[in-house]
């Protein structure tokens, strides 16, 4: 059950100078440093709920680095989108490159896996990110800064940075070691203009203090690197180690030159270098995968490989994380159409905001035809549980009440074995589509661990709540979802 929170009065704004003093914030081209938006007003979560939810996240950490190790099911499953235009289609063609070659490359797993609650209190999959998972060090933050303004509670515990950066530097140190060097390199991969560095740069200073020492390069950047005899990438300032990816994600990313990208990114997985992530979980981890393993635990679940550790109940772990979703080019276009009259939403291959469509914009874009290349994907909307208790946000300075809001709980999970790695705590008002921090309404939040259920009331939203993956067993055959 979740519990309402005690509210003392309206909270007091925190100063912009305490933000910055802890690199709190987000960086905008005009304006400079901007303090993150933020909610004053703790989640109140059963303590039961939060390690349902971590046990869950490591299920999925590790069943996607598990199939990340599929090469044949990968390329099956993937096959629609081999000739398309997307980043999903281009990873898909890395593929089958590296298939054929040697790979030295080592994998390092870190990604986050988003969740919702439903209105019977289950946590539904929203998606999983397996690169450039951030937020989670400026959410450790956003805990510490408000704990000290605040009365005792027992908080959940949020360790991204230091748990991350070990797992960055063990992987990256153990490089360095066989090569015959001291101090690791590690390079964070990152885009010219890059609004969410101060988040990196929290991360990167952990490194530091852990003995590595860290670069930050664009892509053009590092397509001027050399390979070394010894299969080493080679750079002006020595040998890397690591490669810690925080774009490459969307084909904006890649300034239109995907054959640059295609020759170097399938380089990289050659050479004597850790990859966070390599091609292979960021494959794994696309949201056309995420439909196909859905898709299997609904259908056919005993075809999905799963790691040889798990059990059948671990196995209806998963299923009970899912709901209804289906490619829309598998879907004749007027039963599209009425699922999206319905409520369902239309999601592309694109990773961060702004590539939900809905209502109009998507039937829309239905009618003009879809291939399945490009993958689009229908989805039904979450049953999210709202919290009724209100929320007191505080954006530029500013107090804000929302009285009804929607969190989102992202767990990172950190290695092969997807141990926890911290969270990202999102909450938006109920009526918004869109989650995101940087690019979004939703604000950093955190999260107080109840001992039992006695007392929240909540309500239920089929309406306003942000979409998730799911099956095809579940698609209505009536007007009613």
């Amino acid at each position: 059950m979740l519990h309402t929170t005690k509210h003392y009065g309206i909270p007091a704004a925190i100063g912009a100078a305490e933000f910055a003093n802890r690199q709190l914030g987000l960086e905008q081209k005009s304006v400079g440093f901007v303090p993150a938006p933020v909610s004053h007003t703790p989640w109140q979560l059963e303590a039961k709920l939060w390690q349902q939810a971590q046990h869950k996240a490591q299920l999925l950490g590790q069943l996607l680095v598990h199939l990340s190790q599929q090469t044949t099911w990968l390329q099956q499953q993937s096959e629609p989108l081999r000739s398309g235009s997307n980043m999903t289609s281009l990873l898909v063609r890395m593929l089958n490159t590296i298939s054929q070659q040697p790979e030295r490359a080592s994998e390092v797993p870190l990604l986050r896996h988003d969740f919702m609650l439903d209105q019977h209190q289950n946590w539904r999959w929203v998606e999983s990110n397996p690169i450039a998972a951030g937020m989670g060090p400026l959410n450790e933050q956003w805990l510490s800064l408000l704990r000290s303004n605040s009365p005792p509670a027992s908080w959940a515990d949020n360790s991204a940075t230091l748990s991350q950066a070990q797992l960055l530097f063990d992987a990256a140190k153990l490089q360095a070691e066989r090569a015959g060097h001291g101090y690791p390199l590690i390079v964070f991969v990152v885009e010219p203009v890059e609004g969410n560095r101060l988040d990196q740069e929290l991360l990167a200073q952990a490194l530091r203090q852990l003995g590595a020492r860290v670069l930050r390069k664009t892509l053009p950047e590092l397509y001027t690197a050399t390979v070394s005899p010894q299969h080493r990438l080679q750079l002006a300032e020595g040998e890397a180690d690591l490669l810690y990816f925080r774009t490459g994600y969307n084909l904006d990313d890649l300034a239109a030159d995907t054959a640059a990208w295609h020759q170097h990114r399938t380089q990289w997985q050659r050479l004597r270098l850790a990859l966070c992530p390599g091609i292979r979980l960021q494959l794994a981890g696309s949201k056309w995968i995420q439909t196909k393993i859905q898709q299997e635990l609904a259908q056919n679940p005993s075809r999905l490989p799963i790691p040889a550790s798990w059990d059948k109940h671990d196995r209806q772990q998963l299923q009970n994380l899912t709901v209804a979703t289906t490619p829309a080019a598998e879907l004749k276009k007027a039963t599209a159409i009425q699922l999206l009259q319905q409520g369902w939403l239309l999601k592309n291959q694109q990773e961060g905001g702004g590539h939900l469509l809905q209502t109009a914009d998507a039937i829309d874009r239905i009618q003009q035809g879809v291939e399945p290349a490009e993958g689009f994907v229908l989805m039904q909307r979450i049953p999210a549980l709202i919290r009724t208790e209100g929320v007191f946000t505080q954006r530029q300075g500013k107090i804000k009440h929302w009285p009804k809001a929607i969190s989102e709980l992202g767990l990172f999970t950190v290695g092969s074995s997807a141990n926890y790695g911290g969270y990202l705590l999102r909450t938006k008002q109920a009526a918004q589509l869109e989650g995101g921090i940087h690019k979004g309404g939703a604000v950093l939040d955190t999260v107080q661990l109840q001992p039992d259920a006695c007392c929240n009331r909540w309500l239920d939203s089929g309406v306003n709540s942000r979409a998730y993956t799911a099956t095809k067993s579940h698609l209505p055959t009536s007007n009613a979802i």
